[in-house]
């Protein structure tokens, strides 16, 4: 009797862990994807802004730089959020202008930045967890003048918003990189 009552507990506790699990994993994937998405409008929503469209025009850094300023105080205000970065891209692949960083521009992209290479190619935004410097959400969008391309901006979210939203829920997060990939990002 008591083997008996012993397998069927075991087997409870083993059919509870694996329960547990799944919703681990579930909620972790839909907090990924609300942030993708988050990423991903911030992003169509500045890739049509006309200041941004008439720094681009105009070869004019200041006046991209200035225009982020404005723009993602509001935008981190309004959302609540404040681990939010935007980088700006010529239609050659080079940074342009870095929000974070003025003076740190030029770098060549498109050579290890699969992300910019496609948005250039196909010309259509997208959303994913990439390799930069930084291992993070990064949304890309085109923008336009007209129907002619004249750049592109990413938008760039870091995991601490779902790590907090998990630790608050006793559940730790970490993020793994293949060591392999450290001489491209950290």
């Amino acid at each position: 009797m008591g083997i008996f009552i012993y397998k069927v507990n075991h087997n409870l506790y083993i059919e509870d862990a694996k329960n547990s699990v799944e919703s681990v994993l579930g909620l972790t994937q839909e907090l990924l994807e609300h942030e993708k998405q988050l990423a991903l409008s911030i992003a169509l929503i500045l890739s049509n802004n006309e200041t941004l469209k008439q720094g681009y025009l105009q070869n004019n850094r200041t006046l991209l730089f200035q225009t982020l300023q404005n723009e993602l105080p509001r935008i981190k205000n309004y959302l609540h959020m404040d681990n939010l970065e935007v980088q700006l891209h010529s239609k050659e692949g080079k940074a342009l202008v870095r929000s974070w960083n003025f003076q740190s521009y030029g770098d060549e992209l498109l050579s290890f930045r699969k992300g910019i290479n496609l948005v250039h190619e196909h010309q259509t935004p997208l959303v994913s967890i990439e390799l930069g410097k930084r291992l993070n959400i990064k949304a890309l969008a085109p923008v336009f003048e007209q129907s002619e391309r004249i750049g592109s901006l990413e938008v760039i979210l870091n995991f601490n918003t779902i790590a907090r939203k998990l630790s608050d829920k006793k559940i730790h997060f970490v993020i793994l990189m293949d060591k392999k990939f450290l001489d491209i990002g950290e």
